[in-house]
Order: structure tokens, then sequence, then C-alpha cells
């Protein structure tokens, strides 16, 4: 009789378990949900930028390679003309 007593005491917690664990997941499912969807749209935009970021550095890095490409021209030019005309310095 105790030990019936006892199984059904142990069925109606496992049942109210069971209830509360239910009723628990269906609140925290939209909450959960909204995170997650919250969580994809963050991580997308940040791919966005990410890739707008490195097209801007690769923009940067021609710019960067022409640029030293015309000094090293310039320099080349500055020291033909030194070769032909001279290197004047001009004393205060």
């Amino acid at each position: 009789m105790e030990t019936a007593k006892l199984r059904n005491d142990i069925d109606r917690m496992r049942e109210t378990l069971e209830s509360r664990d239910g009723e628990l997941e269906r609140a925290l499912n939209p909450f959960i949900e909204a995170l997650v969807q919250e969580q994809s749209m963050t991580i997308e935009s940040q791919k966005e930028e990410n890739l707008l970021l490195q097209n801007q550095i690769s923009e940067i890095k021609k710019e960067s390679a022409q640029l030293q490409f015309l000094i090293l021209q310039a320099n080349k030019k500055v020291a033909t003309l030194q070769e032909e005309v001279g290197d004047y310095t001009f004393a205060k």
C-alpha cells in the first residue's frame, strides 16, 4: 500500500515536471527564436561590412602601389635631371 502511494506520488511529480517543462519550453521558444534571428541578421550585416572593408583595403593597396610606382618614377627623373643639369642647392 505504501509502495503504491509512493509510486503515485512519483507519477504525479513526473507529470508536474513534464507539464512545467512544456510550459517553460513554450514560453522560451519565441524568445530564443527572436535571439537566433537577431544573431543571424547581425552576422549577415557584419559579413557585408567586412566585405565592404576588404574591398576598400584592396583599393587602398592598389592606390598605394600606384603611388609607390609614381614616386619611384619621379625619383628616377630627378636623378636623371641632376645628372644632366647638376645638383644645385641654394645657400642662404
